[in-house]
């Protein structure tokens, strides 16, 4: 799949230092990516600085709508986080991002995926993702451009007719400390007995600017049926 983009072209520099055939994402060499989260004494101090800016004291219930009231689980939804250590907003610094997934099943308390860059304690970023960037995972980090301030690679999970789709985002953060998207694709598409029988994983490289994407298919394999 192609790139979506916010415009034409992707503004990137034509005098750009990004090293020919930069890695955005692989899924072809590991289709089962592996996530940062923060240990559990750092993400309850986060959540305590940091928490949900649109829950009016309510609390998250973990059951999604139509959930039947014999599956129903109790106690409160914990907001997902997970993280990654690159220079965001500052060259050469060594900051720290968190992408929050606040209250995923959006029942009582309004979902919220929020995206902080912390420099030491110093707040270098936060912002609330856009529709337009419906990630809630935080994969990677790639400097794309070459100038220093690396982009980030965030993830979802989707439906997609009845096949689970992972879908990427790139995003920078621009000189206002804005976000902007600069590509979309699909990353991974989950196999499903009886419907799809393959396993496509997705390479995305990046050189002078442009995007290549190139996908690999795999063979599912199903025990097979019981007596």
């Amino acid at each position: 799949m192609k790139a979506s983009l916010l415009c034409a072209c992707l503004a990137i520099s034509a005098t750009a230092h990004a090293a020919p055939d930069t890695v955005v994402f692989d899924f072809t060499t590991d289709p089962a990516p592996r996530w940062n989260e923060p240990s559990q004494d750092e993400a309850t101090e986060l959540l305590r600085r940091f928490p949900h800016p649109h829950a009016g004291g309510k609390t998250c219930d973990p059951n999604r709508p139509g959930t039947p009231a014999n599956q129903r689980m109790g106690g409160q939804l914990l907001p997902r986080i997970t993280t990654a250590r690159a220079a965001i907003t500052r060259t050469g610094a060594a900051q720290v991002v968190y992408l929050i997934d606040y209250c995923p099943t959006g029942v009582r308390v309004p979902r919220t995926r929020r995206l902080l860059v912390l420099d030491g304690t110093k707040v270098a970023l936060d912002h609330e993702l856009p529709s337009a960037i419906p990630a809630d995972e935080l994969l990677a980090t790639i400097d794309v451009d070459g100038d220093g301030r690396a982009e980030l690679v965030a993830t979802t999970t989707a439906d997609r007719g009845g096949r689970n789709v992972v879908v990427a985002y790139l995003v920078s953060t621009t000189a206002a400390r804005d976000l902007r998207l600069l590509g979309t694709w699909t990353a991974l598409e989950h196999c499903t007995p009886g419907t799809y029988p393959e396993q496509i994983m997705h390479r995305v490289t990046v050189a002078a600017g442009k995007f290549r994407d190139v996908a690999s298919t795999q063979r599912c394999h199903y025990p097979p049926a019981g007596p």
